[in-house]
């Protein structure tokens, strides 16, 4: 009887919770409670309520006295198993759903809620059947369709996931995480136009989502549309204010837009909210280096710091590599940017031409999105590992059963190295190299490869990693495969000269721009061309103030956005007559781009590697002239180019040569160079684990002491 006289109560309550008014359907279920404690239907909707406000605990209690009265109704059991799940009890999870299974196999709810929680239990391949169970018995269940999707997407099915998303979205247009998911798939398939609609529309249906706007961020500034990008992980802040990640992508964009104090700052409250992330801290080192006022010892220190916080604590690992300095040696390379960039176009030379009876060749990848490259330095090496999805120590464990001889890092401090692999020494030697242009910190890393020009033996010392000067420079340029001859554009007169910049934008700091300025005083017919992929409208606002504040007018300028394709980007240098370098770090791949397409290139020789990376190319190169010791000689020695600029103009197909003649294209001979210094510090090693003497070489091996701090 008093359950008859409850029935309207209870039809109200569930009404209620179904138009979204739980505080009302809990009243309801509570008034039905205080004449029936038993009554089933109200303690399990009383306990859904609990669970959708986040009470699981008390959820669980209500769901479970359902149960108690009502041991055969299979959604208490699914919405229990729900439940348990939110309170991390997933092996009891999987056990409710499965109860609810075997009640009433028809019930789409169930076989959801039992895909959710083999998901959460790491059982992919069942929680995929139990997804597709759900869509046979209820196509139009848009939540299910979203979570296969994300089983996809795990398991780098992209564009399947990405499917799966379209369908969650036709099925419910509105469901915001629908949107944004596919969007993220869309980024991954390289489809940036799409992701950006999907994105943007998840932002519609959801303004406060903070981490939309930090992957539409992301979206953005892959495509180089810093300012967009900037609104966005501004906005990304604002929402989460202390969320690392989104501050740390805020500072990248400011970086790349010449902002490096404004980065700076970004940085370090990225760091004050996250500091044990060392990739964070990596990215304040990177940044670091564009700072004129810090000194190779302050780097240095920086550096150590970064060592002491986030490597101290790793034991190293034991080897069993055979000490026997003759055999043929194991090299493996791990780098992020085995793809399309500067790091893997000077690595391919080297890869194409070792010697494979003196090295075999192991790259273990941590490219983001793999590309055309990736695939030919696949193709060029012994064995490829991709290890993008693997842990540090997983890494680790690999390379130490495949026996790694000598371990190099490409990427130093750069984006997604893996310095806390090396932390761990898997191998028994261990190299930095190329992609870097400092110290690691880290004392797991014996060497550094370099040259005599980029890191002189007198210099202080600055670094953990015992220098290995090759006998030539320290990188190997190919040119590119385009067919494009040095010229001078028709649209100039005689009479003009342009000096020019393609270089990263936090290289162009203050002093940079204070020396360029007094270079376009001294010639009063020069102008200056500032190129660069990255040059927003915000950013060529910016540069054309801090010139006009030097007393440079706009109309001496040419502050220009380039365009990413190869052949497009290098007919630019038809239109500079001498490339003015940065310091303190300078410029690199853009000093070998200007001399093959036969502009010279105007260097100041610095205190660092990375201010000296020019002087390298141009004395191995035979350019001596170009290379100047202070700024007050670097502005002279502009003026004297600008004057003989006829001279220079007729001298391009030289200066290629020049280039392709030089001991900076010979890859065999750059190779032997690496493959001799490899055998060097293998011997090296050999002599610690026995006591046989160490061969001599001509490599010069720096072994000065680390001076007090």
């Amino acid at each position: 009887m008093i359950e008859q006289q409850n029935q309207p109560l209870y039809d109200s309550a569930l009404r209620c919770h179904q138009a979204g008014r739980g505080s009302d359907a809990e009243l309801l279920c509570r008034k039905i409670l205080r004449t029936d404690p038993a009554h089933a239907d109200a303690l399990h909707l009383l306990g859904v309520v609990a669970h959708q406000s986040g009470r699981h605990a008390a959820a669980a209690d209500l769901i479970g006295q359902a149960i108690s009265q009502n041991a055969d109704n299979p959604l208490y059991h699914s919405n229990l198993g729900a439940t348990l799940q939110a309170l991390g009890q997933v092996n009891d999870a999987v056990a409710s759903c499965r109860r609810a299974v075997d009640l009433r196999p028809t019930l789409a709810a169930s076989h959801y809620n039992l895909g959710r929680a083999l998901q959460a239990n790491g059982d992919g391949d069942a929680a995929e059947t139990a997804y597709r169970r759900t869509l046979q018995l209820e196509p139009q269940h848009a939540e299910a369709r979203l979570n296969l999707g994300n089983l996809l997407y795990q398991r780098g099915e992209i564009a399947a996931a990405a499917e799966e998303f379209r369908r969650s979205i036709q099925c419910n247009p509105r469901y915001a995480y629908a949107h944004y998911n596919l969007g993220n798939a869309l980024f991954e398939l390289g489809r940036h136009p799409e992701a950006i609609e999907s994105l943007r529309t998840t932002i519609t249906l959801k303004p406060d989502f903070a981490e939309a706007y930090n992957n539409l961020g992301k979206v953005y500034r892959s495509g180089d549309r810093l300012d967009d990008a900037l609104t966005c992980f501004s906005t990304a802040c604002r929402l989460k204010p202390h969320d690392a990640l989104v501050q740390n992508n805020r500072a990248s964009v400011l970086q790349s837009q010449g902002r490096i104090d404004e980065a700076l700052a970004d940085y370090r409250r990225s760091r004050q909210l996250n500091p044990r992330d060392a990739a964070a801290h990596s990215n304040l080192l990177v940044a670091e280096n564009n700072v004129p006022e810090n000194s190779p010892h302050e780097l240095f220190r920086m550096h150590l710091a970064w060592a002491r916080e986030h490597a101290a604590a790793i034991p190293p690992m034991r080897t069993r590599c055979l000490p026997e300095p003759q055999r043929r040696l194991r090299i493996g390379y791990v780098s992020p940017d085995f793809r399309t960039h500067p790091v893997a176009h000077f690595f391919l030379p080297l890869v194409k031409r070792h010697d494979r009876e003196l090295v075999e060749v192991i790259c273990y990848s941590n490219v983001e999105r793999p590309d055309r490259t990736t695939q030919q330095i696949q193709q060029l090496s012994d064995h490829f590992r991709d290890t993008r999805e693997w842990s540090d120590d997983r890494l680790a464990e690999t390379i130490a059963s495949d026996e790694i001889d000598i371990l190099v890092d490409l990427a130093g401090h750069t984006a997604r190295n893996r310095l806390l692999v090396f932390a761990r020494k898997p191998a028994p030697v261990q190299v930095s190299y190329l992609g870097y242009p400092n110290t690691t910190g880290l004392e797991a890393i014996d060497y550094r490869f370099t040259d005599a020009v980029a890191d002189p033996p007198h210099h202080v010392r600055t670094h953990c990693e015992t220098l290995v000067n090759l006998p030539g420079p320290f990188c190997c340029y190919s040119p590119p495969k385009v067919d494009i001859s040095p010229q001078v554009s028709s649209r100039r007169g005689a009479a003009e000269i342009t000096f020019g910049s393609l270089h990263n934008l936090a290289k162009l700091n203050s002093k940079v721009l204070d020396v360029w300025s007094e270079i376009l005083q001294r010639v009063p017919r020069a102008r200056l061309l500032i190129a660069r992929s990255t040059l927003s409208r915000t950013c060529r606002e910016r540069l054309a103030a801090e010139f006009a504040q030097r007393g440079v007018p706009a109309h001496r300028l040419d502050l220009r956005q380039l365009s990413t394709t190869r052949c497009d980007y290098l007919q630019i240098y038809a239109e500079i007559d001498v490339m003015l370098d940065a310091f303190p770090w300078c410029g690199h791949t853009t000093t070998c781009e200007a001399l093959w397409m036969g502009v010279p290139v105007l260097t100041l020789c610095g205190d660092r590697h990375a201010g000296r990376m020019g002087a390298s190319l141009l004395t191995h190169v035979g350019l001596h002239e170009w290379i100047t010791e202070s700024t007050a000689s670097y502005v002279t020695r502009a003026a004297e180019l600008a004057a003989d600029c006829d001279r220079l103009r007729g001298s391009r197909l030289s200066v290629r040569q020049r280039l392709l003649d030089s001991p900076v294209c010979q890859a065999r001979r750059y190779a032997e160079g690496v493959e001799a210094a490899f055998r060097t510090i293998w011997r090296r090693y050999c002599a610690t684990q026995c006591t046989a003497a160490i061969p001599e070489t001509s490599f010069v091996i720096d072994t000065t002491e680390v001076p007090a701090s």
